[in-house]
């Protein structure tokens, strides 16, 4: 850490809404005298509602941010943050910094004891990722400016599961195999 000197101060700045301006240091040092600005950049924020088919709000569905980053020299998505819509279906992702984002919900089994009956079709909503797009290397990229808000809607479609049954065979089951 530098030395300071007697006259030199140390600043730091927040304000909600604001994060640290990546391109500039944390921590400012101040003179006695003479004018000092400490950067701050404005919050991103993605914002949207997952909806069932039938236009009702998806409620208990799980919506998962994914960040663009370099990591060893090569860039890739990498999971950010997640949020569980409300009652009204609606999520929020705040504090973002200027960049791509993508967003995908997790698939949610439906289990409204209305619908579902012991022993029948079983039904879910699988993962569907913004635009709509049914794999994540369909999706469409979400530019988040700083100080911008992006809305991002996103509609579940409710279809069969079926069971599936996968017999698994163990070493030790086949002839002269070793158990370990």
């Amino acid at each position: 850490m530098p030395a300071y000197r007697n006259d030199e101060l140390r600043l730091l700045a927040r304000k909600p809404g604001f994060l640290d301006d990546p391109r500039d240091r944390r921590e400012t040092r101040a003179i006695a005298g003479r004018d000092v600005t400490i950067a701050l950049l404005p919050e991103g924020l993605i914002k949207g509602r997952v909806t069932l088919s039938t236009g009702e709000p998806a409620t208990g569905v799980i919506v998962q941010l994914f960040s663009r980053m370099v990591a060893d020299g090569l860039p890739r998505w990498m999971p950010a943050a997640a949020a569980r819509v409300n009652s009204a279906g609606e999520f929020r992702f705040a504090e973002l910094q200027p960049g791509s984002y993508r967003l995908a919900t997790r698939e949610l089994l439906d289990n409204d004891p209305l619908t579902t009956l012991p022993g029948g079709q079983r039904y879910g909503f699988p993962p569907v990722y913004f635009p709509g797009a049914s794999d994540f290397s369909s999706a469409s990229s979400v530019e988040v400016a700083a100080g911008g808000t992006v809305q991002v809607d996103l509609s579940l479609i409710r279809q069969p599961y079926h069971e599936v049954k996968i017999p698994v065979v163990s070493n030790r089951d086949i002839p002269g195999g070793t158990y370990r």
